[in-house]
């Protein structure tokens, strides 16, 4: 089965299990390194039980602190996980790069728009006096991104990928998109790059 054939809670119960399995091994490697006066003044005791207690249900003081943000300040501001921050942090890329390599920018955020669209959940988009309907993302949304990742916010790593595009394709606007597609792909869903390396490992 392919990531993308996933049903949102087969993929949600992945990525449940491979962050568990990623933070025990990681705790298993400090306790394997380190003594134990060390292992305790730093805290990790504390660690073991906050992953006892996200797989029993059981009470940790960081688990009260996370639920107390999301009655209070998050309750009316969801805010975008780290995976769909950096898709769209990739999406606004994109769109710059087709922008530096002969696109108004206006017709980069269309032509960028078209090639996530199958990527990103629909959007919710109010009408005046009528009720909401589910929309694609399009030009706006990518505008929006762009406001809360502006040009002056671009890393040495951005440009690097913005670079790298632009070397490898030239102004071959199609495969400048599908090439980050396939970035964001993996970005929003850590799943497809657990597979991609089992299948590469497996040839």
């Amino acid at each position: 089965m392919k990531p993308e054939d996933l049903k949102p809670e087969d993929r949600d119960r992945l990525r449940e299990l491979a962050t568990l399995k990623v933070l025990w091994e990681l705790l298993a490697a400090a306790k394997k390194n380190l003594d134990i006066v060390t292992w305790r003044r730093e805290g990790f005791p504390e660690a073991e039980d906050f992953l006892h207690a996200l797989e029993s249900g059981g009470l940790h003081p960081l688990l009260e602190k996370w639920q107390e943000l999301r009655r209070t300040i998050a309750a009316n501001r969801p805010v975008p996980d780290p995976l769909d921050s950096n898709a769209r942090r990739l999406t606004v890329l994109l769109a710059e790069t087709l922008s530096r390599t002969g696109l108004g920018e206006g017709e980069a955020r269309e032509k960028t728009a078209e090639a996530v669209k199958r990527i990103f959940p629909k959007k919710a988009k109010r009408r005046k006096g009528r009720p909401s309907i589910l929309v694609d993302i399009d030009d706006d949304a990518i505008r929006y991104w762009q406001s809360a990742y502006p040009k002056s916010k671009f890393t040495p790593d951005d440009e690097k990928l913005i670079a790298g595009a632009i070397k490898r394709y030239g102004v071959d606007h199609r495969h400048i998109a599908g090439w980050f597609v396939g970035l964001i792909r993996l970005a929003i869903d850590p799943v497809a790059i657990r597979r991609a390396r089992l299948r590469l490992i497996e040839r």
